[in-house]
């Protein structure tokens, strides 16, 4: 494609051929125009910017895609790589523009959703990150990819931008805005980029450039730096990545078997890119004893087999004589006793040894330089000295010097280190470029100082604002879905790129079963990738079976940010001192959450664990003096019973508890025991998806706003609760039934938040169904309440015998003082319970029950679940 067939493509509008003018930069240019664009660029979730580009990678990554076949015939006439490298290209650019790899590149912001909204960071703050405006990227022509790979890291910190192609390559640039022209229905980027060519004449465009965009992205040679660098405007950020050499450096003591392993990296760095990427491998240094003949062997014999899978192009008249020259020059060395050159007839590479600590310019086109010297410091007095600024990439070939050759050639300026054969590859985005992170320089990050950061909850983001950045979170989750065998097979037939969360309920539910059918540790169809850097944490136990699930450990990290909140809003305090009294272990995620979500609230903690005996807990209370205990209600229970017991007296001012809600009269127990100011849920969550809600001062016992951008909540017909991960990846849950039921709150909450708000309702498992009859838990805590002989520790067994069922409910007594043998103590618990439960009373014979029982037991003898320390409330050995 010449400068005259070259469409200008300017914010999704395709201009006529010919070469951009300054009338045109003027019109679509102006500080105005851009500053428009800027603002309603940064509106577009990241989520969206994200899926469009993974979306675009796959059509150009397609074997048999137009594109595909496209770059394979056009590019190797243009840009002189065989047809095979430009394939090589395509699979790089693929990985670029995936999801996951470009999150990896905005790791180095931290929180990359603070691109659209105040995000929790560590220890209750949160972080704002604002793009810096327009940028316009200068391509070099040397690697295809670099004008694009410019181009996303402007596309990723949402930024308006403008691609001054390279003149050498007016093509691939092209294809790749079709591509995303294509695939970019939403209008999520194309509005806000730009492709066009001027010329170096048109110096009132380059001009005009300078002055009005607000940064410079130059990937490119000497000249270029110094022409963008000169009469730029003071509100120009200039960022450039000049010109640059790379280099490899062999220790002494490596055998034979790591010389050959070597030599087959080092031979994929040589000929990757032909050398023209400034990570591209030019010079080796190697500490000759007497293996520098062997390791160049090696080299000879790889470069040889690369030559055949990636065959080089015809090169040009000058590329040819300038190998022909240093050949030329290598010949007369050796002829002279001082050196080799290894070549073989047919092949396209050049090998040339000589004793040098210099570094040398190589004419590329797969011509190396092996360099003998007695020790590798010996590099670190050569000209290297003189070019620090040229410094990139030292590929290190050593089993024990690693760490002291990093040290010393940092100092010359070398940024980046790696092993044979991934010089020019780079495919860890988390890894700094040329010792910076570009995306921090491409955007602003926004300070608070001293105002309040609660305020900054994306619990008060406004509800329109939210909808929209909700849908693009849950279709980030429905993509990565797609990477596990599970989710593939059930949405087989589901529209997976929703337009509004509406569609989103059209989606098969995941029930509990699929969870212990297809989860670990049976099953792998769940996970999306390998489960390294994980935990497994089980669900169940009070409920059913148990369930695992894998938490990546940075995943699990940032669920401890939403309790943080949570326990804020709670009423925890920096000046609180809070006892962890949850159990430990057992795959349990609540001590280890608890104890890391109060790490955000600035408390001091206890991490007491309720693993001890209550005696022994009560002794730390006593020493400790919290002003907050979190506990499960049980386990909370059993603690102020064996105060009463002990006569131990213990002031706790909050108390939060989790596991089963807790009926009026345990709540009045627990505060008149601790002489509590008030008693609030810890939060509502479930191990299978982490943190689900969380209570304000406003809230009822009962009510929860929702941790919205961590997980989404739906409710179905019946009023089951649907729970969507969104910011779980490894191992995601989709609509999830929780087991649990509740209803919205349409209300406002007094306290301000714009979180949805949720009431649970009793779950199935709160009940005992008897036909048409019902035994309801909450009157039995009703009954607990009523006789003060009573603990609200009971458990209810159902069990079948033959035609028949029998009941008994266990209560535990209040202390060991109790008659557990006392018949008119029990015959009145029973009548209570009867008059509680009518249609039981009135139907005995149609419900086919065979004994009613109340049995008394002693504190602390109904079996716990031994992880958690709750009660299973309901025993029920009926075959259904």
């Amino acid at each position: 494609m010449s400068e005259q067939q070259f469409h200008q493509r300017i914010f999704g509008k395709s201009y006529p051929p010919r070469e951009i003018d300054i009338s045109l930069v003027n019109q679509l240019f102006n500080p105005s125009v851009l500053l428009e664009k800027s603002v309603k660029c940064r509106e577009i979730p990241i989520e969206d910017i994200l899926i469009t580009l993974d979306k675009t990678g796959q059509v150009l990554g397609d074997p048999q895609g137009y594109y595909y076949q496209q770059c394979l015939s056009l590019m190797p006439a243009l840009i002189n790589y065989s047809p095979k490298m430009v394939k090589k290209g395509l699979q790089i650019l693929k990985l670029l523009l995936s999801r996951d790899f470009l999150i990896t590149r905005l790791n180095c912001l931290g929180n990359y959703h603070a691109l659209d909204y105040f995000a929790p960071i560590p220890y209750g703050r949160y972080q704002r990150t604002m793009p810096i405006g327009t940028i316009c990227h200068i391509a070099a022509g040397n690697v295809f990819l670099g004008s694009v790979d410019s181009l996303i890291y402007g596309m990723i910190t949402k930024n308006v931008n403008i691609l001054k192609a390279s003149r050498q390559d007016l093509i691939f640039p092209t294809l790749f805005f079709q591509a995303l022209e294509e695939v970019d229905q939403k209008n999520n980027i194309i509005p806000y980029v730009s492709l066009v060519y001027w010329s170096r004449d048109q110096q009132q465009v380059t001009d005009y450039i300078k002055k009005n965009v607000d940064a410079i992205l130059l990937f490119g040679g000497e000249q270029a730096v110094k022409e963008y660098k000169q009469n730029l405007s003071p509100q120009t950020e200039f960022i450039s990545f000049g010109p640059k050499i790379s280099f490899a450096v062999i220790t002494e003591e490596l055998d034979n078997q790591q010389l050959n392993q070597a030599a087959k990296g080092l031979a994929m760095d040589v000929v990757i890119w032909e050398q023209r990427a400034c990570t591209s491998c030019q010079n080796i240094f190697i500490e000759d004893r007497g293996q520098t003949e062997i390791f160049a062997g090696y080299l000879d014999q790889y470069l040889a087999e690369l030559s055949d899978q990636y065959p080089q192009n015809n090169l040009d008249i000058n590329d040819q004589v300038e190998i022909r020259k240093e050949r030329e020059l290598a010949d007369w060395q050796k002829f002279q006793g001082e050196g080799d050159v290894l070549t073989t007839e047919g092949k396209q590479y050049t090998v040339i040894v000589d004793s040098s600590n210099d570094l040398k310019d190589s004419p590329l086109n797969r011509t190396v330089f092996i360099n003998k010297v007695d020790k590798y410091q010996d590099v670190l007095q050569g000209n290297i000295q003189l070019m620090k600024y040229y410094m990139s990439t030292v590929c290190i070939c050593s089993e024990t010097k690693e760490m002291e050759i990093t040290e010393n050639f940092m100092a010359r300026g070398v940024m980046r280190f790696c092993k044979p054969g991934t010089m020019s590859l780079g495919k860890d985005g988390s890894t700094p470029h040329d010792g910076v992170y570009i995306p921090t320089q491409l955007v602003r990050l926004i300070n608070l100082e001293d105002l309040p950061p609660q305020k900054y909850s994306t619990t008060y983001i406004a509800s329109e604002e939210k909808q929209k950045i909700l849908l693009s979170r849950v279709n980030a989750q429905l993509l990565n879905s797609q990477k596990c065998e599970f989710y593939r097979e059930l949405f087989k037939e589901s529209k997976i790129n929703l337009d509004n969360l509406e569609q989103f309920k059209t989606l098969p539910v995941t029930e509990k079963d699929h969870l212990v059918k297809y989860g670990p540790p049976s099953s792998a169809k769940m996970l999306t990738d390998k489960p390294e850097r994980a935990y497994i944490f089980s669900a169940g136990g009070t409920t059913g079976s148990l369930k695992y699930v894998y938490y990546r450990a940075d995943e699990f990290a940032r669920s401890e940010l939403y309790w943080g909140e949570g326990f804020k809003a709670a009423g925890i305090t920096p000046g609180d001192r809070t006892a962890n009294y949850l159990k430990a272990g057992a795959f349990w995620t609540a001590f280890p959450a608890t104890n890391q979500g109060l790490e955000q609230t600035g408390c001091t903690i206890l991490s007491l664990t309720a693993n001890q005996t209550e005696g022994e807990t009560l002794g730390y209370l006593k020493r400790f003096q919290p002003t907050a205990i979190f506990g499960v209600s049980t386990n909370l229970i059993l603690l102020a019973e064996t105060a009463r017991e002990q006569k131990i007296d213990v002031h706790i001012e909050k108390l939060y508890y989790t596991g089963e809600h807790l009926a009026s009269g345990a709540r009045d127990f627990l505060k008149d025991t601790f002489h509590a100011g008030f008693i609030r849920s810890l939060g509502y969550a479930a191990v299978e998806v982490g943190p689900i809600g969380f209570q304000c001062e406003h809230c009822r016992e009962n009510e929860f706003h929702v941790f919205e951008f961590y997980n989404y909540v739906e409710l179905d017909s019946q009023g089951d609760i649907l729970v969507t991960t969104l910011d779980r990846f490894l191992h995601p849950l989709i609509r999830y039934r929780i087991g649990d039921r509740a209803e919205l709150i349409a209300q406002p909450c007094s306290c301000g938040r714009t979180s949805v708000k949720i009431k649970l309702l009793a779950r199935d498992t709160d009940m005992i169904k008897l036909n048409f009859a019902h035994i309801y838990l909450k009157d039995l805590f009703e009954i607990a309440d009523q006789y003060k002989q009573l603990s609200f520790q009971f458990q209810v067994i159902v069990e079948p015998e033959d035609t028949f069922i029998k009941i008994k409910v266990v209560f535990e007594t209040i202390d060991h003082q109790i008659d557990l043998q006392d018949k008119q103590l029990i015959e009145n618990i029973e009548k209570s319970i009867l008059d509680k439960s009518k249609e039981i009373k009135q139907n005995w014979e149609k419900l086919k029950i065979s004994q009613f029982s109340v049995e008394l037991v002693a504190p602390g003898s109904i079996k716990r679940v031994s992880r958690t320390g709750k009660i299973r409330r309901i025993i029920d050995r009926r075959s259904f």
